[in-house]
């Protein structure tokens, strides 16, 4: 057997070491430096059925329909209907302590805002990421705004809303996982139709500050402010899925109530995520075994020994405080024959 090896695992990685003495006489006592991953994610060019290639529809299947000829994503916005989404398992779960991006191009065919004359003002398109569970609620109501039972939460996306009277308005803005929200407003920015846009959205955790920048037909477009989040621990998320969304106007209330109809075609996403979980086995001086690894906050994390890759046991529990480095050790390694895996979970 080779003294350390990594294979893949569902619920994270083993580390495989045979006899400790072994471990240490292959790595001269030192460490395997393992070659770290790159940020993750997925492009799709829509080159191809998506609906192959682990896209699906929840909601109205027709308000979507992928364009093979044009090889892009035909998406209608229809208010009227029920909470409809075009969307992609992320793979992972991201809250407010990652690094994460997002693009994607659009081309406008109409919108129409008041479409429904009983709900006569501005309702917005969008695109971005959210929380899968949270967007299938039964009472999710986009348009409930903050309202702690049926408005959104966790949410990080791209809304337009065309004229209705008070102007075309882009608007990036995000839902905390307990209904807190933050957004920034862009306006006039009219959206002309047949012209490709190019959206942008960039997090850094470090300020907690979400960009986005906008072309149009290759051109910078008009400059959008910042989202910057609250320090407060209690503004957080958990994001799951990239999704175009055209959501229901149900759930309104007061004298503003808004509809809209659109048609369109999405193109190009593409979604940048932090790097994979890399463990990198270590051994130390004193002959415990161990791992190291980029922990991600507020995560946390279970160290499990085995011997025979069937029966597990924690040996460490441990959750981030922060992101960064960070090594688990088996303090008291007793097998002649050891295997290692990370569990990880998010609170």
């Amino acid at each position: 057997m080779n003294p350390l090896k990594l294979v893949p695992a569902l619920a994270g990685l083993f580390v495989a070491c045979s006899v400790h003495a072994q471990f240490a006489a292959e790595f001269d006592g030192g460490s395997a430096v393992l070659p770290q991953l790159g940020p993750q994610g997925f492009i799709e060019t829509f080159a191809d059925n998506p609906l192959l290639s682990g896209w699906a529809i929840h909601g109205d299947s027709s308000l979507f329909a992928w364009d093979p000829t044009r090889q892009a994503l035909r998406a209608m916005w229809d208010s009227s209907r029920t909470n409809s989404y075009f969307h992609h398992a992320l793979g992972t779960t991201l809250t407010a302590s990652d690094d994460f991006a997002i693009s994607f191009d659009l081309v406008l065919e109409d919108i129409k805002g008041g479409s429904n004359p009983s709900k006569p003002s501005a309702f917005q398109i969008a695109i971005g990421l959210m929380n899968s569970a949270e967007a299938r609620r039964a009472n999710f109501f986009r348009g409930a705004g903050l309202e702690s039972s049926t408005g959104a939460r966790s949410v990080v996306e791209w809304n337009y809303f065309p004229d209705t009277g008070f102007g075309t308005t882009i608007s990036p803005g995000v839902f905390s996982s307990n209904n807190l929200a933050q957004f920034s407003f862009a306006f006039p920015f009219d959206l002309t139709p047949q012209v490709q846009y190019r959206v942008t959205m960039d997090y850094t955790a470090t300020n907690r500050t979400l960009q986005t920048h906008m072309l149009s037909n290759g051109v910078p477009a008009m400059t959008i402010k910042d989202v910057v989040l609250p320090e407060q621990s209690t503004f957080d998320f958990r994001l799951d899925s990239f999704a175009i969304a055209s959501y229901s106007d149900a759930g309104q209330s007061g004298d503003f109530d808004g509809s809209v109809l659109a048609h369109g075609w999405v193109d190009d996403v593409r979604v940048r995520l932090p790097a994979s979980l890399v463990l990198e086995p270590i051994l130390t001086a004193t002959g415990q075994p161990g791992v190291r690894f980029i922990a991600r906050f507020p995560w946390r994390y279970v160290l499990e020994r085995s011997e025979d890759l069937k029966r597990w046991s924690p040996v460490v529990e441990w959750a981030a405080e922060r992101t960064g480095k960070t090594t688990l050790l088996d303090a008291t390694p007793h097998a002649v024959k050891a295997f290692y895996r990370v569990l990880t979970n998010l609170p």
